[in-house]
């Protein structure tokens, strides 16, 4: 972290497990500042990418 508080790295995590009750996809989206975040929710939003992954 820079003296300013800004962070010149972001890093995210995306999890894709399965309610227990339902059975249904759950993604879990999290990143360091709000950059991070936005990206996670475009990546799995995006069929393209996630079937790369």
């Amino acid at each position: 972290m820079q003296p300013n508080g800004k962070t010149p790295e972001e890093y995210v995590i995306v999890s894709r497990l399965f309610h227990p009750k339902t059975g249904k996809l759950l993604f879990a989206l999290a990143g360091i500042t709000q950059y991070g975040t936005q990206a996670a929710g475009e990546f799995v939003t995006d069929a393209g990418l996630l079937e790369d992954a």
